[in-house]
Formats: structure tokens, C-alpha cells, sequence
């Protein structure tokens, strides 16, 4: 998962820096690479790896996610794609009633954000035009259909 993690983290900060993204899109992307290293390092030092996954759900597909959200153009843009890859992930990484637990807060949070980022638009950073839009939905599919 770790590994996985720096390749994508790695992969899609290359794409946005390409892409002309703003740096905290790109901070939020490397910023997952230093996490999935500092969990390498935990699950070897305590072998402790479902305690590391819940923690991975929390810091990347809960919060670095959805600053990737906000800072890349909302709903208005892929980053709802990495929410539905989050979810999926997750059923694929814990089991039993942590999962359900889980998945609720994940689609809770989600639902939220979405429904917050209307209400509030001035939070989020827009794209400057559709061809952007386009660009970055097909760039996010691409990335979360590789890695599901």
C-alpha cells in the first residue's frame, strides 16, 4: 500500500506540476509520498498494519484528498473520482465492521465536503477554463482506474 502510494503520489504530482497546477495541489500530492515513507517505516518497526491502514484512510483519502479536492477544482474537477477510488480501496483494505465504519465516514466526510464547497465556492481553487476541467477528469480517472 505504502509503495503504491509514493508511485502515485509521485506520478500525479509530475502530471499536476506538468499540468500547470497551483503548488498547493502539488504540496498536497508530495505530501503523500513523505506519509506513505513514514509508514513504511512504522508498519516495519511495529508490524502493527491494520492500525496503519485506518491511519492511511485518515491522513490521505480523508485529508489529503480533499485538499486535493479544494485546491484542484472541486467537484468541478477529478478529484471526486480519487473519493469514489478512496471508498472502494478501503473495502479492499480492512474488513468486518471497521470497514463499514470506515466507508460511512469516508462517504460522510465526502458528502460533505461536496455539499460545503457549494455553499461556500470561494473556497474552492477553479480551473481557468473547460479544457482544464477535461484534462484533469480524464487525468484523475486514468490514475484511480490504474490503481484499483
Amino acid at each position: 500500500l505504502a509503495l503504491s502510494g509514493i508511485i502515485v503520489s509521485l506520478t500525479v504530482a509530475v502530471y499536476s506540476f506538468s499540468a500547470g497546477a497551483g503548488w498547493d495541489t502539488i504540496a498536497y500530492e508530495l505530501a503523500g509520498v513523505v506519509f506513505s515513507i513514514i509508514m513504511i517505516w512504522y508498519t516495519t518497526k511495529t508490524g502493527k498494519y491494520q492500525i496503519a491502514m485506518v491511519i492511511t484512510i485518515f491522513v490521505v483519502f480523508i485529508g489529503i484528498f480533499s485538499g486535493i479536492y479544494i485546491s484542484a477544482g472541486g467537484y468541478a474537477g477529478g478529484a471526486p473520482e480519487f473519493f469514489v477510488f478512496a471508498i472502494v480501496f478501503t473495502a479492499f483494505l480492512l474488513d468486518g465492521f471497521v470497514a463499514i465504519i470506515m466507508i460511512a465516514i469516508e462517504i460522510a466526510w465526502y458528502s460533505g465536503i461536496c455539499v460545503y464547497s457549494y455553499l461556500h465556492p470561494e473556497v474552492v481553487d477553479h480551473f481557468s477554463d473547460e479544457k482544464d476541467v477535461v484534462i484533469d477528469i480524464i487525468a484523475c480517472f486514468i490514475i484511480s482506474a490504474q490503481w484499483l
